[in-house]
């Protein structure tokens, strides 16, 4: 049975109801009541990201979007069978569902009930709130999302493909995960462990403890006193969530602090971490010997290379920036940015230089010689060392500019 709304407030109001946005498809309503819509069976949802609704079923429904089929039985112990074209994402029921996937990237809305997930070849979304569940992601990047939890943090092994939580009654409620590569945590403590492949996890609030496999892991936090061990690969932590202040981290030292919203000092700690990104307030950033990756994004930002071949990335804002040795990449946002450009540490490949906004700190600007070079200037010390290569820009620039590039 479907059902569309026509009202466009309904339709928002429905979407809302689950936390969810419409993007080009439909969404429809399942009902077990013949009554309700004249026993219409039949969906096909066409173009676009459509969506088939179970949510006000009175028993768990079994979905399977490759057979195109949806089936359940009633309190009469009657089947229902539902008939699904061209549709990408299901909600399940309060009851135990087993939602099948296809080959489209789906999304798979479970509620409470022991649910059963399986995903195809595309990379999918699964969202659950409560019981004893079973995920299996199949081919893709494919994503298990537990911030619907309302009385415990998650704890996660991607590894050994295990989670739990702990429900109102203070039990262990356990998960399997198998071909899960993506976790979204909860806004409590989590521990999330990751496998040999790329993870990604996103901790919300609470104070949670992310490590990494062998893959290149993404963690992703909003607040709390955290604690990252990227393990190996090329691993980076984001704190592009916080919205109270910037961050303080010290990827060579392995500590970080930001301020919450009570003026309060928060740690983090940071082991094998060799890519940040900041916030867009105020950031300090200093990396370590690795060949480090790190973004200030807005904010006035300092940030500091170490030993290796760094790229440096800034957004709006008065930034300094100071690469360390090595051949570093310094791509610069629009705002002010100072950079320190010193003899025997490497030369630094300078991406959107801007006169009147970019400016070099040197020893002695006038020892300095200028060449060109296929679109790009060399900044040459007296000495011979290469300092700079300052990408899109003519040799008169600098030559004509001097007193207000150098100081």
């Amino acid at each position: 049975v479907g059902y569309m709304p026509e009202d466009p407030a309904e339709l928002a109001d429905a979407l809302a109801e689950h936390d969810l946005e419409l993007i080009g498809g439909v969404v429809f309503r399942a009902f077990h009541d013949p009554a309700q819509c004249g026993g219409v069976n039949y969906f096909d949802g066409g173009e676009g990201r459509d969506t088939v609704d179970f949510f006000e079923f009175d028993f768990g429904v079994q979905v399977n979007l490759v057979e195109g089929t949806a089936s359940s039985t009633d309190s009469n112990d009657q089947e229902i069978t539902q008939t699904l074209i061209s549709i990408e994402n299901v909600f399940g029921t309060n009851f135990d569902d087993e939602l099948i996937g296809n080959d489209q990237g789906n999304s798979f809305l479970g509620y409470n009930g022991d649910d059963k997930y399986l995903g195809g070849a595309g990379n999918d979304v699964f969202r659950d709130s409560a019981g004893v569940n079973y995920f299996d992601g199949g081919e893709g990047l494919d994503t298990v999302n537990f911030q619907n939890l309302i009385n415990s943090g998650i704890k996660l092994n991607l590894a050994e493909g295990t989670a739990s939580y702990t429900d109102e009654q203070d039990q262990e409620v356990a998960q399997t995960l198998i071909s899960i590569e993506r976790v979204f945590g909860t806004n409590f403590n989590d521990e999330l462990i990751g496998n040999e492949v790329d993870n990604t996890f996103l901790g919300l609030e609470g104070d949670d403890k992310y490590v990494g496999g062998a893959g290149n892991d993404t963690f992703q936090d909003s607040g709390g006193v955290n604690y990252f061990d990227g393990g190996e690969g090329r691993d980076t932590v984001d704190f592009q969530n916080l919205i109270n202040s910037g961050i303080k981290l010290n990827l060579a030292e392995g500590t970080g602090s930001y301020t919450d919203e009570q003026d309060q000092e928060v740690a983090q700690t940071l082991i094998s971490i060799e890519r940040a990104v900041g916030t867009n307030f105020n950031d300090e950033l200093i990396g370590n010997g690795e060949d480090n990756i790190l973004l200030g994004l807005d904010g006035d930002d300092t940030i500091t290379g170490g030993a290796g071949n760094d790229v440096i990335k800034t957004g709006d804002g008065n930034n300094t920036i100071d690469s360390g040795s090595g051949v570093d990449t310094i791509e610069l946002g629009n705002g002010n940015n100072t950079i320190a450009l010193e003899e025997g540490e490497g030369h630094d490949k300078v991406i959107n230089f801007q006169l009147g906004l970019t400016r070099f700190g040197v020893s002695d600007a006038s020892t300095l010689t200028f060449e060109q070079s296929n679109g790009s200037v060399n900044i040459i010390a007296a000495d011979g060392d290469l300092l700079a290569n300052v990408e899109g820009v003519e040799v008169s620039t600098f030559t004509d500019n001097l007193s207000t590039i150098f100081f």
